[in-house]
């Protein structure tokens, strides 16, 4: 049984309609996450039945041709989505939202659960939104979260979580990976437990008063113009040299420069499209158009052209991303620059050379691509001789130092009087 009001009201002067509608409504259970068919599971998203073809029940008085169509006019009508399978049909309800079904066994299950289901079950699910909507990075890292959190309380069900077991989670992990591994955890798993209220499976998130571990963040490492020289002259493969050169003249991300094509790139305007593929997902999702200075444009006209992507081996294959990292590691030890040196030190050495000539910040947050200033900020670390020469830019007391030596000495006394 459910709520009348569960039923659009337009549906009720369509007799068969509302029967088809109906009839899918009834097999919403409170088990309905994961359904036996023919010997195997089937695990379903949020709101979504299994309708067996060979088994449609006759006692609605509709042939199994007539309900299918029907179940395509609801579908045109925006009530339910379809997913036809070989041997079932899936039918999601998309307008409405299903008050699922606490099961009143389950005594140990917390006031914060709505809809029963294991944190094992719950990780699965997660774990398929992810792969449809994120970024593979997301994905590899949530797959990775969800591995060790299923491991100390995968037979959990989600509603009995308490804030607790996240701080027992962070002092596990503390013994295997560093703080910023773990606090990438903790945010991790806060998110998902969002997602799980978004879906009916809670009603709190048990994680949010957990804190993230403090840290003292150290800028990133950046190199001076001699250090950029040594790191290209240590490269010895050319179309990593390439590569590596175009990083550090754009401030281009691993991934956009990776998965850069050549259609990207409108050498008659003097422009390159920073935008998100099939292949690759931009951060934040924010695709940006960044002007080509000379140089790159003389970098690119000398590449050796293999369609589609720019940078690729001497195979015509594009490069792949843990071989440029560890490629740039390699180099900048070869140099022998600071082992601190890592690919992504060439966006804050983009940064610190713009922000040294005089670029404002908020030419470089845009060429950077970054979605908030702060992030620019860390980024840009102007070298001590450049801040001599801010600091030496101020004067104001030439004149006055220029007075008698006891008027010097009464000025500065002054000084310091007011300084104290």
């Amino acid at each position: 049984m459910f709520p009348a009001e569960l039923l659009p009201d337009f549906l009720f002067d369509q007799r068969e309609l509302l029967l088809t509608y109906a009839y899918c409504l009834h097999f919403v259970g409170r088990n309905h996450t994961r359904v036996p068919f023919e010997g195997k599971i089937i695990s379903l998203r949020p709101r979504e039945v299994l309708i067996p073809i060979s088994k449609w029940d006759l006692r609605l008085g509709i042939a199994p041709e007539t309900f299918l169509h029907h179940l395509s006019e609801l579908e045109q009508l925006d009530l339910v989505e379809l997913t036809k399978e070989e041997r079932y049909l899936l039918v999601q309800f998309t307008k409405i939202n299903i008050p699922p079904v606490v099961d009143p066994r389950s005594r140990d299950v917390a006031e914060g659960a709505v809809q029963p289901i294991t944190v094992n079950d719950f990780s699965d699910r997660y774990l398929e939104h992810v792969e449809k909507n994120l970024a593979k990075k997301s994905l590899e890292n949530s797959q990775r979260v969800m591995k060790h959190f299923c491991l100390l309380y995968g037979r959990f069900m989600l509603g009995q979580l308490q804030a607790l077991h996240l701080e027992q989670f962070k002092d596990a992990r503390r013994q295997r990976v560093g703080a910023t591994t773990v606090n990438m955890d903790i945010k991790t798993l806060k998110s998902c437990m969002e997602v799980a209220i978004a879906w009916g499976y809670l009603k709190v998130n048990p994680f949010r008063a957990v804190k993230h571990i403090r840290q003292d963040r150290e800028p990133p490492a950046f190199m001076t113009k001699e250090d950029c020289h040594e790191v290209l002259a240590a490269t010895t493969d050319d179309r990593l040299r390439a590569l590596f050169a175009f990083l550090l003249l754009t401030g281009f991300r691993r991934g956009e420069a990776v998965f850069l094509k050549w259609s990207d790139i409108d050498f008659e305007r003097g422009i390159i499209t920073v935008r998100s593929s099939e292949a690759y997902r931009v951060k934040h999702g924010k695709s940006r158009s960044v002007p080509i200075s000379p140089e790159v444009r003389s970098l690119l006209q000398g590449l050796e052209r293999f369609d589609p992507y720019v940078f690729a081996d001497q195979d015509g294959e594009k490069f792949k991303e843990d071989h440029v990292t560890k490629s740039f590691k390699a180099a900048a030890r070869a140099a022998g620059l600071s082992d601190a040196l890592k690919l992504h030190s060439t966006r804050a050495t983009f940064a610190t050379l713009m922000g040294d000539a005089g670029v404002s910040m908020h030419v470089i947050q845009k060429l950077l691509g970054h979605a908030y200033m702060r992030t620019t900020e860390t980024y840009t670390q102007l070298p001590a001789e450049s801040l001599r020469k801010a600091v030496g830019s101020v004067t104001l007391l030439g004149p006055l130092l220029e007075r008698p030596e006891k008027e010097a000495d009464t000025l500065g006394n002054y000084a310091q009087e007011a300084l104290t």
